[in-house]
């Protein structure tokens, strides 16, 4: 079992509300699900989509082709008919949506979205649960199913709202339950699962690490981040504090964690280079430090809505002067949850900025998974932490692992300055104090677990190279290969920095033909391999269109490239 279903329509449509019962209903009839989306940056009109892959196994990726496809208007059709297979399924109301000059081998399913709406005297975006109750009944998911979604998405409006939902649901049903289609969902597994995006489990990653500050200004794409604070805020006994703008958002922040909080910000690109300068304040005081910085395609206001892995080297080398920093690059939604657990433990116990850089795709993608667990041993962190500072206590004390004892504002009095400074924290221009205190703050020996990850084969014909949200579907592609008789092996890299220079060039080493894989023109990733390890990997994909790799583009290189 492997399909996919996909509405399309205009924003405001209700595309979204839509693709998720979709795939709610889906993971609660046993299957597997990966939800991906795309939208414009307008709050009505253009052209938004939804997709949803299912399968009786675990799907780490969308694939390019549609099995069943909604279309709410012309352009859904127009758009997406290289996507469709021979035998794809198309819903479509013949009212407003023509479908001739499309191959007879299609299934065509019109009802009367509208004219269903109208009898029942619902408002014009009800037209979407009249063909989700139709694609459900195609697949054979019982009615009850999406009853209960109803009721439960729906059921803090107005009663009349859910009764007219229901109202267009069941006619929706009715409409083709009697229809054959070639698909039908089988149950998969009786586990239990979650449907979750890779920022709302970076989240709960932080929430569970013990994190109860969360400070931000909303940009998409790292807007999802600050929506799952706010919405859990009081019941999780926390502070999500909308700022007036992303340079407040940072600094308040800082000054949460100066107090002894566990403290995050959230943004992207534009927002984050607003926070530069506050960065290195983190770094010159030595303050714990978590951002979440969620890229999309620029310069500038770029493409907002859209994705894009051009932002590695910007995290990587942000602010001036020298100092150490953490960047993780999370590839899935379990390691979201991983790198929001863990970055809270690097940044206290080094006392330094962690940096989670993520991107629209991994972001806001959602995926069936099992309840995320914590690892056997894991415990909060919080490095040289001072209860009661001794007498004499110096906040920059020279020690052998460059780590200081970090009290809290209130136990003791000491300078906590953009300056540079003295053991006290007392700005100082002397040049022996200014060259011990660049040499302390390098000389932290950052420890951070499991920076590389590989999966596959170690006869590998191809070995893959990657970071971040390329991970699932290089995975997916290296299925695909499989079936081609083609050995891969993925050596995907969950941290850039510190970089994993003997690991990388070991698996350089081993590789038969070595490719890297990254959604950015300048090869980032493939510069920074080079700059540790010397080799210059020659094979590269790269894609910088805003849209994520897709599975069969991956395996063509592979083949081909």
């Amino acid at each position: 079992m492997d399909f996919t279903w996909k509405i399309g329509g205009e924003a405001g449509a209700g595309i979204m509300t839509t693709g998720t019962m979709f795939s709610r209903a889906c993971m609660r009839s046993g299957a597997y699900t990966f939800d991906y989306s795309e939208y414009p940056s307008l709050i009505r009109g253009g052209h938004n989509t939804f997709q949803t892959r299912i399968s009786d196994k675990p799907v780490k990726s969308q694939v390019q082709t549609v099995n069943l496809l909604i279309a709410l208007n012309q352009n859904a059709i127009e758009f997406h008919k290289s996507e469709l297979a021979r035998d794809t399924g198309i819903i479509f109301d013949p009212e407003n949506v023509k479908v001739d000059d499309l191959p007879k081998t299609l299934n065509f399913f019109p009802v009367p979205l509208t004219a269903i709406v109208n009898q029942y005297k619902g408002e014009k975006v009800m037209r979407n649960m009249v063909a989700l109750s139709a694609s459900l009944a195609l697949i054979g998911i019982d009615y009850s199913i999406l009853e209960d979604l109803i009721k439960k998405s729906f059921g803090k409006k107005n009663k009349d709202v859910v009764a007219h939902n229901l109202d267009n649901a069941k006619a929706g049903y009715q409409a083709v339950k009697d229809k054959e289609f070639s698909f039908k969902i089988s149950r998969a597994t009786k586990d239990k699962m979650i449907s979750i995006s890779g920022h709302d489990a970076l989240a709960m990653g932080a929430v569970k690490s013990g994190c109860r500050f969360v400070s931000t200004y909303p940009m998409t794409p790292s807007t999802a981040v600050m929506h799952f604070f706010a919405k859990h805020s009081e019941k999780m006994g926390l502070v999500m504090k909308h700022t007036e703008d992303e340079i407040a958002g940072i600094l308040m922040a800082i000054g949460a964690s100066h107090a002894g909080v566990r403290s995050m910000a959230a943004t992207s690109g534009g927002g984050f280079s607003l926070m530069v300068e506050s960065l290195g304040l983190a770094a010159m005081t030595e303050t714990p430090l978590v951002l979440t910085v969620a890229s999309r395609p620029g310069p500038a206001t770029g493409l907002p809505t859209w994705t894009e892995q051009a932002d590695l080297r910007f995290v990587m080398h942000a602010a001036q002067g020298d100092f150490p920093r953490v960047v993780l690059t999370p590839g899935d939604i379990e390691e979201c949850f991983e790198a929001g657990l863990q970055a809270f433990n690097y940044a206290e116990k080094y006392q330094i900025p962690v940096i989670i850089l993520t991107d629209k795709f991994l972001g806001e993608s959602y995926q069936s998974v099992p309840p995320f667990k914590v690892p056997k041993g894991w415990t909060v962190d919080r490095g040289k932490l001072v209860s009661s500072p001794v007498a004499d206590y110096k906040r920059y004390e020279f020690t052998d692992d460059g780590v200081s004892p970090r009290a809290l504002a209130g136990d003791v009095v000491f300078g906590a300055f953009s300056n540079e400074h003295n053991c006290d924290g007392d700005f100082t221009e002397d040049a022996d104090i200014r060259r011990k205190m660049v040499e302390k703050r390098q000389k932290k020996n950052i420890v951070v677990d499991k920076r590389v990850r590989i999966y596959g084969d170690d006869e590998a014909d191809v070995t893959v190279f990657s970071w971040g949200s390329t991970k699932g579907p290089v995975l997916e592609a290296m299925e695909l290969a499989k079936k081609e008789g083609i050995k891969v092996k993925l050596v995907h890299t969950f941290c850039v920095l510190p970089f994993p220079t003997e690991d990388i060039a070991r698996e350089l080493a081993g590789a038969k033909k070595a490719v890297i894989i990254e959604g950015n023109i300048g090869a980032q990733f493939a510069g920074v391999v080079r700059e540790f390890t010397g080799v210059a990997v020659g094979h590269k994909l790269l894609k910088y269109d805003g849209r994520p790799f897709y599975p069969e583009e991956i395996l063509k290189f592979i083949q081909h490239g």
